[in-house]
């Protein structure tokens, strides 16, 4: 599955093969559904296809299966920038610039918490 996102990508960015580079990400997905990578990236593929609201669906699924994680709130919000959904796209980043601290006081807290 890995190696499917890493043929989109270099399809995609070296050889401007865009039918191959869907054709692999979606091939990732398939075989994994739930992985991240191959969502987000193949999410950012989309919108320069002139394809902006199914790269904001694909994001928005990813942020279905990790509603918590920084990276696919940020996603979401990079995609809806693509998309030319500023106002939107402000609100995600901010909440995942939110998350970033929350996660970073939560290391530390960590730390903390194992030193006593």
């Amino acid at each position: 599955m890995e190696a499917h996102v890493a043929l989109a990508i270099e399809e995609q960015w070296y050889e401007w093969d865009f039918s191959a580079a869907e054709r692999d990400f979606k091939r990732a997905i398939e075989l994994d559904p739930g992985d991240a990578d191959a969502r987000g990236y193949y999410s950012w593929f989309l919108p320069p296809m002139l394809r902006a609201e199914e790269g904001m669906e694909q994001a928005r699924l990813l942020l279905k299966m990790y509603p918590l994680s920084a990276g696919a709130n940020g996603n979401l919000g990079s995609v809806m920038v693509f998309a030319h959904e500023w106002d939107q796209a402000i609100e995600q980043l901010k909440y995942s610039i939110h998350l970033r601290r929350l996660r970073r006081q939560r290391q530390n807290l960590r730390v903390a918490q194992s030193r006593l």
